[in-house]
């Protein structure tokens, strides 16, 4: 089976399934402290000439003694990726805009909005909503004064992403504070070891910034952007010319975290895997030759077999998936590949430039959308779409990067789907050498 796209999307579909000062820096404040277990935080930052500001109300949980801040529900985490969360403690954080503003670079008009996060592993959603007086995610019914919960989709007014930071030092208690930035302020929310910044600007500002760079900041062709970001990954050429042996993390939602390694060889036509979970599979195609194990055993029952999805096929998938994945973004010269326009735009907040490709039909009949850092031209994310009117599909958000041996290779890759944002699981690389076979 040729490794294209169209086998990467099958593949991937089974693996996815396993505010106190009026200058624009302003630190979060109390007010009361003695009054609450989690005291009162407010946040101001002046963004614009005639007087501009925003101004955020919260509540400023401490830790507590609690083993984990932000992770998975069977972890035991105080706030569950892909739950809606108030950011902060008792009544809902409030935001203030006195002006128009950009918010993640899309428009937001002046106003109070309630805000709350959908916190994740890699990206955090964060809503802004035009109920008020919130605690929680709750409402106090009128007549009952009992709180009932609320149904906040219908109010959302904006929902944008914004990805997740490591902080070196631990921030406690959970703080929301205004950093300087160019043309504006980033909306920064830090506690324990996480951080996550949105970028504020006037209207005018981002209006004109974007006809600043389209006027002197010439878009690359294509070819300019692939080339740089080989250089960048691999600029040896090693990746696709050599056998390596990654390892690597595999988490996913509602699952137990699972090890795999896998020996990459496109010259030589081999590929093997070794995942460790509640079973050891592992499997081995050199040329024509495909073998798959179970624990150590070959001699395995149909039951078996398909109970645990075990035969050539899925194997010869998983091949394609895995050398396109971590060949990009070399593999985008394999033949049947057209690069499309390149656009300046935005991913995750990140300034970047986006290229379309398309594919020969026998390659896959997928739309991709890939996007590289404008000033070192590396590979920061990519999307994919069936059928990109419906918003079908995924997107992948690359953090850091793991170098060995002259190369690049994305640190941790989680994925997503458009419709609804669901974390559908995150890769995180360890170890890259080069190899013959796994041990």
């Amino acid at each position: 089976m040729p490794l294209t796209p169209r086998s990467f999307v099958l593949a991937a579909t089974y693996a996815a399934a396993g505010l106190m000062l009026a200058a624009p820096f302003a630190e979060a404040q109390d007010l009361h402290p003695s009054r609450r277990l989690s005291p009162v935080g407010l946040a101001r930052a002046t963004l614009a000439d005639d007087g501009t500001y925003v101004s955020v109300g919260y509540g400023r949980p401490y830790e507590r003694r609690r083993d984990l801040i932000f992770g998975s529900e069977e972890a035991g985490a105080l706030v569950p990726y892909g739950e809606r969360w108030r950011m902060g403690a008792n009544e809902a954080t409030e935001i203030t805009l006195t002006g128009d503003l950009t918010v993640g670079g899309e428009p937001l008009a002046a106003g109070t909005y309630s805000l709350t996060a959908v916190p994740g592993p890699e990206v955090w959603r964060l809503h802004f909503n035009s109920l008020l007086g919130l605690s929680g995610t709750a409402r106090r019914n009128p007549e009952s004064r009992q709180l009932e919960q609320v149904d906040l989709g219908p109010t959302d007014v904006l929902v944008i992403t914004a990805p997740v930071r490591t902080l070196a030092q631990k921030v406690d208690p959970f703080s929301i504070v205004f950093k300087d930035a160019e043309g504006g302020v980033d909306m920064c929310l830090k506690w324990i070891t996480t951080e996550v910044c949105v970028p504020l600007r006037p209207v005018e500002w981002s209006i004109q910034d974007a006809l600043v760079s389209e006027r002197h900041e010439a878009t690359p062709s294509a070819e300019e952007i692939l080339s740089r970001s080989i250089a960048h990954h691999d600029p040896d050429g090693s990746f696709l010319s050599q056998a390596w042996c990654l390892s690597f993390r595999e988490t996913r939602p509602q699952a137990s975290d699972r090890r795999s390694e896998i020996l990459v060889d496109v010259p030589g036509e081999r590929f093997q895997m070794k995942r460790q979970a509640e079973h050891n599979v592992a499997g081995t195609i050199d040329g024509e030759l495909c073998e798959m194990t179970l624990d150590g055993r070959r001699d395995l029952s149909e039951a078996e077999r398909q109970e645990h999805n075990i035969s050539c096929q899925r194997l010869r998938l998983m091949q394609s998936y895995y050398v396109y994945l971590w060949g990009l973004p070399m593999k985008l010269r394999d033949p049947g590949t057209h690069l499309g326009e390149v656009e300046t735009t935005d991913f995750m907040g990140q300034p970047v430039y986006g290229l379309r490709v398309t594919y020969d039909l026998e390659v896959g009949e997928d739309i991709w959308y890939f996007y590289f850092d404008r000033q070192s031209a590396a590979l920061v994310g990519y999307r994919f779409y069936h059928d990109e009117a419906k918003n079908d599909g995924e997107y992948i958000v690359l953090t850091g990067e793991h170098e060995a041996h002259g190369m690049r290779l994305p640190a941790s890759r989680a994925w997503y789907t458009h419709q609804g944002d669901r974390h559908l699981g995150t890769d995180i690389l360890e170890a890259v050498k080069g190899c013959d076979q796994i041990h």
